[in-house]
């Protein structure tokens, strides 16, 4: 080894060697799969990574270079105590950190994935919280999630005359899918429309076509990509036919009669089926005087009445001859007046 490098490490190691810069090192793209997880990997250094033990601030951004923060995280560069994984405590099952700061690493992990997590992010990291010491990646890194195409819907929907019906396809997929509807023959109906769909995250990956109801023939959805093609058929008689809503209504009605009568029953409101016992029993009584067919004691009725709906009939009785034979029966001496209950058969 020369003198000239023994000379050079002797000084670094007396001096500290200044020569490691700011750097920050991502990767451009990275591609997941929908529903699993995705890492997306950056490391870092600084000039002073040998000495600091300030705090350490993670941020992953979303978008562009200047875009909302979607994740930080902050740990303490120190040896002591354990480390324990930074996480979103809104959503701690979809974003935490695969790296340790400490080590400067600052990967990020990401679960769950859905095709709204399609976008460019961006690692930056500060240190102590100043603009003097902080660090992020310039190009940033963008996530794919390629799927095959999925139809997440397909029903019915108002539409134009004469049929006033409408079939709604609704697809998603990455590429965004393209929407045909087909015969079962395999020939293409013409006359679909593509609806626009209010821009989100979401929508930016799903299709959306209409397509009048002409005939009750089947109607099959395709949704194609450069991944896959999928297919839905729509049957016309998947609609309630008459006959079933006509048979849907009557039995409606017909329990909501039942029970109204019920109802009204039981309020008091519809009198039971001996009503026209209790008035035959009622005219008799005023016809002639009623029979005792226990003690067959002539009674004589001075007024009779009937109260509420009970079939119960009330009357001033005038008993000739009493016995024994009539139960519950007590006497009254002044008007020469017995009361007993009295069964009419």
């Amino acid at each position: 080894m020369s003198d000239w490098v023994l000379c050079l490490l002797l000084l670094c190691s007396i001096i500290g060697c200044r020569g490691v810069q700011w750097s920050l090192d991502d990767s451009p793209k990275v591609d997941g799969t929908k529903g699993q997880y995705a890492i997306l990997p950056c490391s870092f250094t600084h000039p002073e990574q040998q000495s600091f033990t300030g705090k350490i601030l993670v941020k992953w951004i979303t978008g562009t270079f200047h875009g909302p923060t979607m994740f930080q995280c902050s740990v303490m560069n120190s040896t002591e105590g354990r480390y324990e994984k930074c996480s979103d405590p809104n959503v701690p099952n979809r974003y935490s950190l695969r790296g340790n700061p400490r080590e400067r690493n600052l990967s990020l992990l990401i679960q769950g994935l859905e095709l709204s997590d399609i976008d460019q992010y961006y690692c930056r990291v500060e240190l102590d919280n100043t603009r003097s010491t902080m660090y992020q990646s310039p190009k940033g890194t963008f996530l794919n999630i390629p799927a095959p195409p999925e139809i997440l819907s397909l029903s019915q929907v108002p539409g134009p005359p004469p049929s006033n019906v409408s079939l709604e396809c609704v697809a998603e997929g990455n590429p965004r899918p393209t929407l045909t509807y087909h015969s079962p023959a395999g020939l293409e109906i013409p006359g679909s429309m593509l609806v626009p769909l209010v821009p989100s995250k979401v929508n930016r990956f799903r299709t959306m076509v209409h397509i009048p109801m002409a005939t009750s023939d089947p109607h099959i959805c395709r949704a194609t990509n450069k991944l896959d093609t999928v297919e839905q058929s729509f049957l016309s008689h998947q609609r309630p036919s008459a006959l079933v809503l006509a048979l849907c209504v009557s039995g409606a009605m017909l329990l909501l009669g039942l029970g109204l009568f019920l109802w009204l029953k039981h309020r008091g409101t519809v009198s039971s089926c001996n009503c026209g016992y209790r008035h035959k029993q009622k005219w008799e009584a005023h016809s002639q005087p009623p029979e005792v067919p226990v003690s067959e004691i002539p009674l004589y009725a001075n007024s009779i009445e009937a109260k509420g709906d009970t079939g119960i009939i009330y009357a001033d009785i005038s008993v000739k001859n009493i016995t024994n034979d009539l139960s519950s029966m007590t006497k009254d001496g002044e008007n020469d007046v017995c009361y007993a209950e009295v069964k009419f058969n």
